[in-house]
């Protein structure tokens, strides 16, 4: 979501290979700005809802004084510090599947793998899967809703407790 927030601010959909992010600096300013942003929820590591990256981070990335490259870098080293903490925190070799924009993302994927060492192996499936992933995801939670099932698990999001979300038209 950070990654393409700022790619739009160049006028791109995404920043293509991470070709922007590499081309910048490590701002180790914004670095621990975005540290304590994140300190809010590491402890639980729940999935990261639109509304805390509303509220908590891309205030930070707004930063109109510091270069939309050295940003885009940043940004990408804290993605993937955060996302590999919470890999290495598992204490125990882990074989991680890449969906989504950031298995396209070389840069960040390059990134994530260096932090991580020999403790994960990352697979990037068939691009069809990587793009089509979400789909597949909010296909399945439309059916557990329909069927009354949970579908949204208090482990995953911080919530007090497990519920069924979302709304069924046409049922």
């Amino acid at each position: 979501m950070g990654l393409n927030y700022l790619a739009s601010k160049a006028g791109k959909k995404y920043d293509h290979n991470g070709t922007l992010a590499s081309s910048g600096e490590l701002n180790k300013k914004i670095e621990a700005e975005l540290d304590r942003a994140y300190l809010k929820v590491r402890s639980k590591r729940p999935s990261l809802a639109r509304e805390f990256f509303e509220t908590n981070i891309q205030p930070i990335l707004d930063r109109e004084d510091i270069s939309l490259q050295d940003i885009l870098r940043t940004f990408t080293e804290s993605s993937a510090k955060e996302i590999a903490e919470a890999i290495l925190d598992l204490r125990k070799k882990a074989t991680v599947l890449c969906t989504g924009g950031g298995a396209f993302n070389s840069f960040f994927m390059y990134r994530l793998i260096e932090r991580c060492g020999n403790e994960a192996t990352f697979i990037i499936p068939d691009d069809e899967v990587v793009n089509f992933k979400e789909a597949l995801v909010f296909a399945f939670l439309g059916v557990l809703r329909v069927r009354g099932e949970v579908n949204c698990l208090k482990s995953v999001t911080g919530a007090s407790k497990d519920s069924s979300g979302g709304v069924s038209v046409g049922f």
